[in-house]
């Protein structure tokens, strides 16, 4: 082989290796890209991003003039309507949540000035968020067409899902508690729900069943108390609380609901320990907490409520 020849060699392999690195980049930027890109952005130095929970959609926030700016335009998701599934509890931003866009169903990141879409899921996979807390981030991943669901763990530092192979069936709610997971499967026969514990930290648990013929699926946790529902109350033990149309758990004592007013819905915080209502925050548009502070963003005005 002459040196034209060799030369002529390398610059052929050379542009072949460039390729498949290009290639490769852009297989792994297919997980974070999606176009056209179907979230809200954040323009303007006084706009936050913010997650509707009545209506399941994204939309922007303007701090100054406490208004709605931008909403999540349904014509780029699966299904009109079907936008946006945060979890049942309410932590700081960033939130992590589930949005079945055209690409596909995929796990967002959603924060003050921006929504990334951290795993695209593969075609025919749908996932749902489960429950949250601190330490773990539990969805329901099944395959269109059925109602069956598996357990999966979400890692956001490793952007990675754990199977817990055992932990199947009609799963429909789910709350954490501390190393434990609590969820609730739909029981045909009897048409009602039995409540299931788990070991959060090993992926091969098996479930233990904490109780059957349950008639609301909504279960929730507040430090080491569990709450069940039926279609008036929240209970543990002896302690009743009024169901609402959206109901959040927050720190020690507090409880969080979205209270139906007219064609708007309000805030209103509860002492868990005493059922005292101690903050009620009209129009209600988005909401965030902290360890110290629960936000409330609504239509003309932005409340806040140390605890």
């Amino acid at each position: 082989m002459n040196t034209f020849q060799k030369k002529s060699a390398f610059t052929m392999l050379t542009v072949i290796l460039v390729s498949i690195l290009i290639s490769m980049l852009l297989t792994a930027c297919t997980k974070t890209t999606v176009s056209p890109y179907p979230f809200v952005e954040a323009k303007g130095e006084n706009t936050i991003l913010l997650i509707d929970r009545i209506n399941e959609t994204q939309f922007s926030y303007d701090t100054e003039t406490y208004q709605v700016v931008e909403t999540m335009d349904p014509k780029y998701t699966v299904y009109p309507g079907d936008l946006v599934h945060p979890f049942h509890t309410v932590g700081p931003t960033p939130q992590t949540s589930s949005a079945p866009i055209q690409t596909g169903y995929c796990i967002i990141n959603l924060q003050e000035k921006q929504v990334t879409i951290e795993q695209l899921l593969s075609a025919g996979e749908i996932i749902y968020p489960l429950a949250f807390s601190d330490n773990h981030l539990f969805f329901m991943k099944s395959q269109a067409g059925t109602s069956l669901k598996d357990v999966v763990r979400y890692d956001p530092a490793t952007n990675t899902l754990t199977e817990y192979p055992h932990l199947q069936g009609y799963i429909t709610y789910g709350a954490v508690s501390g190393d434990t997971l609590y969820y609730t499967v739909f029981t045909e026969i009897g048409q009602s729900y039995t409540l299931y514990q788990a070991d959060c930290t090993d992926e091969n648990t098996r479930p233990q069943m904490v109780r059957d013929g349950l008639n609301r699926t909504e279960i929730y946790t507040q430090g080491n108390d569990l709450y069940l529902a039926d279609n008036r109350y929240l209970y543990c033990g002896e302690k009743r609380l009024r169901k609402e149309s959206l109901n959040y758990f927050i720190g020690d004592k507090y409880l969080l609901q979205y209270v139906a007013s007219g064609t708007e819905f309000d805030a209103v915080i509860l002492n868990t320990e005493t059922g005292e209502t101690v903050k009620r925050a009209p129009g209600i548009l988005g909401v965030s907490a902290t360890d110290k502070e629960i936000i409330m963003y609504c239509q003309g005005d932005i409340e806040r409520f140390q605890h």
